[in-house]
């Protein structure tokens, strides 16, 4: 029985990857970014308070068309010397291959770790 529906399975994904026709889109994209984190320099050496910052610019249509940008400020807060949560805001503006282009905001969030690997 088992063998059977194996056969059967088999033949049915043959017949259907066979008859299936997809169209292929040759592009090249390239994306930059810029990211930066640290302490707040007016604060106290020892202050919990940090700054996040990245940006990111990417395009479509073999380097030629605009396709997303995300911009991503945000505040952390250190818990020990290698823990830090964070939360900002985001802001992503997309121009899809069909569509009309649009934004995005919303709030992000996120924990970062800093194990060390050995001495």
């Amino acid at each position: 029985m088992a063998r059977t529906l194996s056969i059967i399975l088999f033949i049915a994904i043959v017949v259907v990857s066979r008859g299936a026709n997809g169209q292929t889109l040759d592009d090249a994209g390239l994306w930059f970014a810029a990211l930066g984190n640290g302490k707040f320099e007016t604060l106290d050496e020892d202050a919990p308070l940090r700054w996040w910052f990245d940006a990111h610019y990417r395009l479509r249509d073999d380097t030629s068309g605009f396709n997303q940008s995300i911009i991503r400020p945000g505040l952390g807060y250190a818990i020990d010397d290698l823990h830090t949560v964070w939360a900002g805001y985001g802001w992503i503006k997309t121009a899809p291959v069909f569509g009309n282009n649009f934004d995005e905001h919303r709030l992000w969030q996120q924990w970062t770790a800093t194990p060390s690997l050995g001495d």
